[in-house]
């Protein structure tokens, strides 16, 4: 029954080694790419992910997806079907997880810098109607009174996030790391290059020993 429940994290876990592939692969090389893809399979935090009965490796999965899909049809722009899939996908990883409402801002900056008005419209009232029931429900209910079980609910939000749980220099150092990996991907979406592949590949490996943070 053990290997059972950790199933779904091993199944996760070869699918967003796929799909890391996949995305460094239509850029790059097949050297280059399982190269990428083997920085991020040797980190010890995402072997202990893949052997444990946690969800995020399916939040990983997810946003990898939403970037994918984003890029599908690049260097032209996405298609209105691709911006809904995204949307689904990125309200999914919300709703798996609480930094998934990175993914969302990112998407819809992206797609606001783009002036792509219809398709921010399109994917912001997509992701608005998955994630807001769940939003009114947790404003509706009051977080469990004993300590274990408020640590899984709302309670714990105040303290989870990077600036209330983390000293002053670690915040910082988090939080700087993911600018650079996040500005280096957008300059590399809107064709802006310094040096050759170098902003996607930061990204790839920021999925790896980023995102779980």
């Amino acid at each position: 029954n053990l290997w059972l429940l950790k199933l779904p994290s091993l199944i996760f876990a070869a699918a967003w080694f796929y799909l890391i592939y996949r995305y460094a692969a239509c850029r790059y090389s097949r050297a280059l790419s399982c190269w990428v893809l083997a920085f991020v399979v040797i980190s010890p935090w995402i072997l202990y992910l893949s052997a444990s009965f946690l969800p995020d490796l399916l939040f990983c999965v997810l946003c990898m997806g939403c970037v994918l899909v984003m890029q599908r049809n690049r260097p032209g722009p996405a298609t209105h079907r691709d911006v809904l899939f995204a949307a689904l996908v990125a309200g999914a990883a919300f709703l798996s997880n609480a930094k998934g409402i990175s993914i969302i801002l990112a998407v819809a900056v992206f797609l606001l810098v783009k002036r792509r008005w219809k398709q921010v419209c399109l994917f912001c009232c997509t992701v608005a109607a998955i994630c807001l029931p769940w939003l009114i429900w947790q404003g509706m209910i009051a977080a469990p009174a004993e300590p274990i079980l408020a640590y899984y609910s709302k309670a714990s939000y105040p303290k989870g996030h990077i600036f209330g749980n983390y000293s002053l220099d670690q915040s910082l150092q988090v939080f700087v790391s993911n600018t650079l990996y996040t500005g280096t991907e957008f300059m590399d979406l809107l064709g802006i290059r310094t040096f050759q592949g170098l902003p996607s590949i930061f990204m790839t490996l920021s999925f790896g020993f980023l995102s779980i943070r």
